[in-house]
C-alpha cells in the first residue's frame, strides 16, 4: 500500500528535522543520577556552569552517581559518555563514598594534584549535596580566574535567590531573582533570600551567618548584605545582617520586619513573604542613604513649637484658675479652721496604735543598656561580625 503523505505531515517532519540539531547543541553540564537535587537546584547550577563556559570557554562539569565504587568513578571520568561535550573541560564524579576530580584538554595544563584535592574538599565542605556543588563551581572559578584570562563579566559567584526547598515555582523565582539583583544593584548590597529543607543541625543563627559567610556574599571592602533564611520544616526564619547592613538594620527594624516575613509565612504565602522582605531591605537602605531615621515613621516637630506649648499651656491654666478664684469672692477670709467646730464635741476617753498591715511596692530600676535603636552582633564559626534576628512562625 503506498503512503499518502498529506500536507501536515510533511510540515511536522520537517520540524522535527529542524529540531534536531537544537537538542544536538544542548549540553548539560550538572548531572545527579540520585535525585538529591531539586528541580530549583539544578537549573540554578546548570547556570553557574554554564557562565563559567562562556567566560573561560572551559566547560566545568559535576555528575553525581550512585553506589560506592571508586572503579567506577574513574572509567566514568574518563569515558566519552559523560556528561558535557567539549574537549577542555574540568569534571569531578561524586557517588556515596568517593570523588574523582579530571581535568581535560588544555586543562591538563593547570590540573595538577593539588588543584583537583582542592575541587574534591570544596565540595566535602559542603553542608548538603547543593552547597558541595556551589563550593566545587567556585573553586574551579578561583582556578580559572588564576590560570586564564576569561572575560570580565563578574564571575560566578552566588545568586540571590536559593530556593533549595523548592518552594516557588518557575516564574515566581524568576520575579523574586529579578527584584533581588535590582535591589543589590542599586543600593550596592546584596539583599539574599535562602530556603532550607533542614538545617544540618545548626541553630538557625549559624547556619545563615555561615552560608553568607562561605558563599562569598557581599558587597565592598566590608562584604555588605543581609540574608533571610527560611527553613519551613522547623517553621524557622532569621535575617543575617554583615558589613554596613549592620549599622542600616537595627535590631528594631529587623524584628518589624521578621514580623511582617513570619505572618504571611504562617498564611502559607511564602512568595509574599520574600517580596516583602526585598521591599522593606530596600526602603531602609534608602532611608539610611538618605540620612532619614529609620524607626521613626514620622519628622518631629520643629523647634519653635516649645516655647508656644508652654505659653499656650500658661495662658489656659491662668484662665481656669482665675475663673475658679472668682466664685469664693462671697465667703470671708479665715486663717484658721477653728470656726467649724463646736466646743467639747471630741472627747478622747481611749487612745492607743494598732498595726493593721503593711504593703509594699518594689520597682525594679533598669541599668542601662547602651543607645537604643542599635545593633546586637556575634561572631560568626569563620570569625566574621554579623547582625541578625530571628524565630518561628
Amino acid at each position: 500500500m503506498k503512503m499518502k503523505w498529506t500536507p501536515a505531515l510533511l510540515v511536522l517532519l520537517f520540524c522535527l528535522v529542524l529540531a534536531l540539531p537544537a537538542a544536538a547543541e544542548e549540553t548539560n553540564y550538572i548531572l545527579d543520577s540520585t535525585g538529591v537535587l531539586t528541580d530549583s537546584e539544578l537549573r540554578q547550577l546548570e547556570a553557574s556552569a554554564q557562565e563559567l563556559h562562556a567566560q573561560y570557554n572551559v566547560e566545568v562539569l559535576f555528575a553525581l552517581l550512585p553506589g560506592n565504587d571508586s572503579q567506577e568513578l574513574m572509567a566514568y571520568s574518563q569515558s566519552d559518555d559523560r556528561v558535557g561535550a567539549g574537549a577542555d573541560c574540568i569534571l569531578l564524579v561524586v557517588n556515596d563514598s568517593y570523588w574523582n576530580a579530571h581535568f581535560w584538554g588544555e586543562s591538563v595544563a593547570f590540573g595538577d594534584s593539588e588543584n583537583e584535592r582542592s575541587l574534591g574538599q570544596a565540595f566535602n565542605d559542603g553542608q548538603t549535596y547543593y552547597d558541595g556543588v556551589r563550593n566545587y563551581l567556585l573553586q574551579a572559578e578561583r582556578i580559572l580566574q588564576e590560570h586564564l584570562p576569561g572575560e570580565d563579566t563578574g564571575g560566578v559567584g552566588s545568586p540571590l535567590l536559593v530556593d533549595a526547598a523548592d518552594l516557588l515555582p518557575a516564574d515566581q523565582e524568576a520575579s523574586l531573582l529579578s527584584q533581588l539583583q535590582d535591589i543589590s544593584s542599586r543600593q550596592a548590597m546584596d539583599v539574599v533570600v535562602l530556603t532550607v529543607s533542614d538545617l544540618s543541625g545548626m541553630s538557625p543563627r549559624d547556619y545563615a551567618d555561615n552560608y553568607y559567610d562561605s558563599h562569598g556574599y557581599g558587597q565592598g571592602a566590608n562584604l555588605s548584605g543581609v540574608l533571610l533564611l527560611h527553613c519551613p520544616e522547623s517553621r524557622d526564619w532569621w535575617i543575617s545582617t554583615s558589613g554596613a547592613a549592620i549599622t542600616v538594620f537595627t535590631d528594631v527594624d529587623l524584628d518589624y520586619i521578621g514580623r511582617m516575613v513570619a505572618e504571611k509565612l504562617a498564611q502559607g504565602d511564602a512568595a509574599a513573604a520574600y517580596e516583602l522582605f526585598a521591599v522593606q531591605c530596600d526602603r531602609l537602605i534608602e532611608d539610611a542613604k538618605q540620612g532619614g531615621a529609620l524607626n521613626s515613621a514620622k519628622p518631629g516637630l520643629p523647634w519653635f513649637w516649645v516655647p508656644i506649648s508652654l505659653l499656650l499651656g500658661f495662658v489656659i491654666a491662668w484662665l481656669i484658675v482665675g475663673h475658679m478664684r472668682r466664685k469664693l469672692t462671697n465667703l470671708p477670709s479665715c486663717n484658721d479652721a477653728g470656726s467649724y467646730i463646736r466646743p467639747d464635741s471630741l472627747k478622747m476617753e481611749t487612745s492607743r496604735e494598732l498595726f493593721l498591715y503593711k504593703h509594699v511596692v518594689r520597682t525594679r530600676q533598669e541599668t542601662d543598656r547602651g543607645p537604643r535603636g542599635g545593633s546586637s552582633t556575634h561572631r560568626s564559626k569563620s570569625g566574621a561580625s554579623h547582625g541578625g534576628r530571628g524565630g518561628k512562625y
